[in-house]
């Protein structure tokens, strides 16, 4: 999903190039009447230099065309009726561009505002699927880390009932971490690589992500974690705890 971000970022940063360019273009050609009174015009010759302009503009509106595309067609294909009208309008300025047209009427000659409408509607589709991948990622991040923790307590569990009341409590603990450490980055909010329980849950109380009602539970829970992993003395019923709040905490993606 990173590397779709990616792509969607390249897409619309092309997209401020390629109008910029366009609008250099449309604002400096002339177009001369045929005779006076005709509404016929054609376009004044253009140097070499602006003509090279328009191959190198068109190439780079096909590369970008084609990238937004095939996007819009996996995510918003609902739209592309409106993507792809506006694309033959654009294609429409080309061609005069290019010289296809030997005279226009003036109601036909391209203008740079009616590139502007047409291009920005194709941008405003485009930047309607920033929150649909968003939404995907996330969903994602929850499937993956969800199964991980399912089986993590899983496992758990198991070594509870054959007691293997530390390891079981020190898997719990993992499985809580990794909730948490879920939670955050579902919220925008970056961790150290060594953060563990406590940290966490203290990040996501700053940031008002959890009540302090919740950070205090984190807290007891974390404890009983670190009782695990040390060689205090620990009880079976506080791993029980720890094991089944660990279930509830996940299960309800609190």
């Amino acid at each position: 999903m990173r590397d779709l971000q990616i792509f969607m970022d390249d897409l619309l940063r092309n997209s401020t190039k390629i109008e910029m360019e366009m609008t250099r273009i449309l604002t400096k050609i002339s177009w001369v009447e045929e005779y006076s009174g005709s509404n016929s015009y054609r376009l004044k010759e253009l140097n070499e230099d602006k003509k090279e302009l328009i191959r190198k503009l068109i190439r780079e509106y096909e590369l970008w065309f084609t990238g937004a595309k095939e996007i819009i067609l996996q995510f918003i294909e609902e739209r592309s009726e409106e993507f792809f009208k506006a694309d033959n309008e654009i294609r429409y300025i080309f061609q005069v561009l290019k010289g296809k047209y030997d005279t226009l009427q003036s109601s036909e000659i391209p203008t740079n505002d009616a590139f502007i409408e047409s291009f920005d509607l194709q941008k405003n589709i485009l930047e309607c699927i920033i929150p649909k991948i968003k939404m995907k990622e996330v969903k994602i991040k929850k499937i993956i880390s969800g199964d991980l923790i399912e089986s993590e307590l899983e496992r758990a569990d198991y070594l509870f009932e054959n007691n293997f009341i530390r390891e079981a409590g020190v898997l719990a603990g993992v499985a809580l971490e990794r909730h948490l450490k879920t939670m955050c980055e579902l919220n925008g909010l970056s961790y150290g690589a060594k953060d563990t329980i406590q940290p966490l849950a203290e990040n996501l109380y700053k940031n008002k992500i959890i009540e302090i009602t919740f950070l205090k539970s984190i807290e007891h829970l974390a404890s009983i974690r670190n009782k695990s992993s040390h060689s205090e003395e620990i009880k079976k019923p506080e791993i029980r705890e720890l094991i089944d709040k660990t279930k509830k905490i996940t299960f309800m993606g609190l």
